[in-house]
């Protein structure tokens, strides 16, 4: 248990650790030497691999300036660019009519430009004034860094959301079983006691099932349609707003079924969660909480897993994209789908006994639904934060220090006049 616990927390820090982008730019400390950023040790990306498909420098005609070309088959989403002597290390010069959301970072020699917020560029053009001290088009080499660390923040948000939650239901509700399982009997023997353990186990099994669920459906427009999750206010409306409400609406529902809703089911206390709990007293209700609360999201994210994947698989054979265009979204449907095969594992056998046992009575079914099918869900729940180490490609090369920003050079000199 305490390595499991252990290995949950990892799996959450590690999640986290991964937003190290500034969304404010560089600091001041990267402007001699390697410009690399000083979040970790990372190493500079190989040009083959870099998105940067133009990178041009070129003395203007009033012999005071340069003119610099920044084009990215990729959306730039964090930036740092100096100006310097070739091959030196310390920056000179500075930028004038610098583009809108960038600023200069003032470095002792001279200024080097970064981005001031999260806005994205497919190009930037951008114009460089030689100090006073320079003699007319000498030969200056640029030196840019381009990080790409700064979108993985929205995209692991809700991973972050269902880690918690995981962590949260093993301390909090998983703690209480393993004590029950190893005295024979419930500690304390109250009422108040067995509604707390029924509450929390329902509102943290329902939350990270919906959580997936949200999380199948998000996954599906990054992929498809990325242009509804770019402004703040489509964010507010498509990402956040529905992760508050479908949390809310788990908590408050079974906070009415169980605290507010008069039960008059009777405990016992040598049995898992104090016996038949206040939900399946009333049989409508149990229904509605099972099809809907929970079956519907598992479903949701079994079956919208399988459409996401066919559909990717689709597009790719009739527009025949390649590898390099659709890294990104692989990424995260390897992701999605990781978590959908234990969804699917899981969960489709206890489905398939509890809906044949709505409309066919069957005891032996019952039992093995009860006493076994049940309590494999919370393997479901708990192979997330493994999951999340194993296929998500962002935390193994974490692990790896394989993440590296790109590093791109241009040199304007009497020749490129």
């Amino acid at each position: 248990m305490t390595s499991y616990l252990l290995l949950v927390v990892s799996a959450l820090l590690l999640t986290i650790q991964i937003i190290h982008g500034y969304p404010s730019g560089a600091p001041k400390k990267v402007c001699t030497g390697s410009m690399l950023p000083h979040h970790r040790h990372y190493t500079p990306q190989p040009l083959a691999k870099s998105p940067i498909t133009k990178f041009n420098s070129t003395w203007n005609s009033d012999d005071e300036t340069i003119s610099v070309i920044i084009e990215s088959k990729e959306n730039i989403k964090g930036i740092f660019i100096q100006g310097r002597k070739l091959n030196g290390d310390e920056p000179l010069g500075t930028f004038i009519d610098i583009p809108s959301s960038t600023h200069l970072v003032q470095c002792p020699t001279g200024d080097g430009l970064t981005h001031s917020s999260r806005q994205q560029w497919s190009q930037l053009k951008l114009k460089w004034k030689k100090p006073s001290s320079m003699k007319a088009k000498e030969t200056v080499q640029f030196c840019s860094i381009r990080y790409s660390l700064l979108r993985r923040y929205f995209y692991y948000q809700i991973l972050i959301l269902i880690n918690l939650l995981v962590l949260l239901n093993i301390i909090l509700n998983v703690s209480v079983s393993l004590s029950y399982y190893a005295r024979g009997y419930i500690q304390p023997q109250t009422k108040h006691f067995c509604r707390y353990w029924e509450y929390i186990d329902y509102i943290t099994s329902g939350c990270v099932i919906w959580c997936n669920a949200i999380l199948t459906i998000q996954r599906y427009l990054l992929v498809f349609h990325p242009h509804y999750l770019r402004s703040k206010r489509q964010k507010v409306f498509l990402h956040y707003l529905p992760i508050i409400l479908s949390n809310f609406y788990i908590i408050m529902f079974y906070a009415c079924v169980i605290w507010i809703v008069p039960c008059n089911a009777v405990n016992d206390y040598t049995a898992n969660l104090c016996g038949e709990g206040c939900i399946e007293d009333v049989p409508s209700l149990s229904t509605f909480n099972w099809f809907f609360n929970i079956l519907f999201p598992v479903f949701t994210v079994i079956f919208g897993s399988c459409i996401l994947l066919v559909r990717v698989l689709w597009t790719r054979r009739k527009m025949q994209r390649n590898l390099r265009n659709w890294s990104k979204n692989w990424k995260m449907i390897v992701q999605l789908l990781g978590i959908a095969i234990v969804y699917s594992l899981v969960w489709l056998p206890l489905s398939a006994v509890s809906v044949i046992n709505i409309f066919k009575k069957d005891d032996y079914l019952d039992m093995i639904g009860d006493e076994y099918l049940y309590y494999v869900t919370y393997l479901a729940d708990m192979c997330i934060p493994i999951v999340a180490l194993i296929v998500s490609p962002e935390i193994n090369g974490r692990l790896r220090r394989q993440i590296r920003p790109t590093v791109a050079t241009s040199i304007a000199s009497r020749d490129t006049v």
